[in-house]
């Protein structure tokens, strides 16, 4: 497996291969921004260099646009604050400074050459806990491993997005995020916390460890962060102009950007404002040429490296989505189906279990029996989410310092409540 290190920090200010007037807006806007700084305040906010950090000071100092206040703080001056207005119209991105568009795409690439297969024994340890047909978890096994794009259908509620969440804990390998791209002086922003989770250097292995450390023990480059590789899930609101970066103050990266070196999933495929085939027409180049086209709002467009897993997740019938031309791409296909009438009480018994530990083993398997039978003889539909959620109405029954004592008559007054979903009203998937 290949290590790769966050590069070392620049030192020189060709080292930095992003064009100087990017640097010293984003030093005005940061000020802006904060108010009246000091250089370590500006070195810390740009994760910049000390000696890079005075450099920019003392030519936007010569050019008046700063000035040196009271207790070495600094402010902009009268000329600074009026063209940093301007800038501030033009791309109001504030924070660590972007790193060169290629180098950025060099990352992606060498971090797509670390990804490894997988072993069932992999799959098994990630799936630990649910219940799975073993059959099910070797073809996922395959899927995964053939790095194709899959397509998960079935009925609602039967763990579809569970699935993806659980194979996106196979990427082991760490990543490095840039927080931004330089494209064209244009910044994008890259890094977003609601799907980058960052890691603390604590939490990682040795051998991850050994990738942070860089040659001739330089400070590493703290414009990149490193993270679990990316889980990046869009639903309805998805469509095909997701592939171009509009300008709403400034540039921030798309979700497919923010997924590489991770996965990609479409959920509720199909119930997008554009169709299953104009949304697949527009994957169809990135999945052969590994390289996926992102338009900018100033006509520009940057070729990135397409370096991710696509996962389409739906629950209406795939004949219905899917036309031949993309179908023939799809060559993982899985059915996720209701569980089976023993598996739905292995599941209500050890979800059960998980919320209300205390609950005897002997009286789990009672009322297992019992609410199957309820559901059987009110020709309800079982779902793989039906025990999770009763249990979250059993434990709103309980009040601040109470515990849980289950019975019979407590659980048939909930599943009495719980929503109903009939057998007649179920659609049948194909194979």
């Amino acid at each position: 497996m290949t290590e790769i290190s966050r590069p070392p920090q620049p030192t020189q200010l060709e080292e930095l291969c992003i064009p100087e007037n990017v640097v010293e807006a984003i030093i005005l806007k940061t000020m802006k921004k904060l108010g009246s700084i000091d250089e370590n305040t500006i070195s810390n906010e740009l994760r910049l260099a000390i000696p890079l950090t005075k450099i920019f000071i003392k030519n936007l100092k010569d050019r008046k646009l700063i000035d040196t206040l009271s207790g070495m703080k600094l402010g902009l001056t009268v000329e600074g604050k009026i063209l940093t207005n301007e800038l501030m119209k033009e791309d109001g991105y504030t924070g660590p400074l972007p790193v060169p568009f290629s180098d950025y795409c060099e990352m992606v690439e060498l971090q797509a050459s670390e990804s490894r297969r997988v072993s069932l024994h992999d799959v098994l340890s990630s799936f630990s806990g649910f219940e799975m047909k073993p059959s099910f978890l070797q073809d996922l096994k395959e899927g995964f491993n053939s790095q194709r794009p899959i397509l998960f259908y079935g009925p609602p509620g039967n763990g579809k997005t569970l699935v993806t969440e659980l194979l996106n804990k196979l990427l082991a390998e760490t990543v490095n995020i840039p927080y931004a791209v330089e494209f064209n002086g244009n910044v994008i922003q890259l890094f977003d916390p609601s799907l980058h989770r960052l890691v603390e250097e604590r939490e990682l292995s040795m051998d991850e460890k050994r990738k942070l450390i860089v040659s001739g023990m330089k400070k590493r480059d703290e414009r990149w962060v490193v993270c679990r590789a990316p889980l990046v899930v869009v639903g309805t609101e998805f469509r095909v102009t997701d592939f171009e970066i509009p300008f709403t103050g400034k540039y921030d990266a798309t979700s497919v950007m923010k997924a590489n070196n991770g996965i990609f999933v479409i959920d509720d495929f199909g119930r997008q404002e554009d169709t299953p085939e104009q949304i697949l027409n527009q994957f169809i180049y990135p999945l052969e040429s590994q390289k996926c086209i992102i338009r900018l709002q100033d006509g520009s467009r940057m070729v990135i490296p397409y370096k991710q897993r696509l996962y389409l997740s739906t629950n209406l019938n795939k004949e219905e989505i899917i036309d031949d031309a993309f179908n023939r791409r799809l060559l993982y296909q899985f059915l996720i189906d209701r569980p089976s009438d023993e598996m739905w009480k292995r599941i209500f018994v050890n979800t059960v279990k998980k919320y209300f530990p205390n609950t005897e083993d002997s009286l789990l398997a009672s009322l297992g029996e019992d609410i199957h039978n309820w559901y059987r003889e009110d020709k309800r539909v079982i779902r793989a989410c039906d025990p999770r959620n009763l249990c979250l109405m059993l434990d709103a029954t309980l009040g601040e310092g109470e515990t849980m004592n289950l019975n019979r008559e407590l659980l048939r007054r909930i599943y009495e409540k719980f929503p109903y979903s009939g057998e007649e009203t179920q659609k049948v998937y194909g194979s």
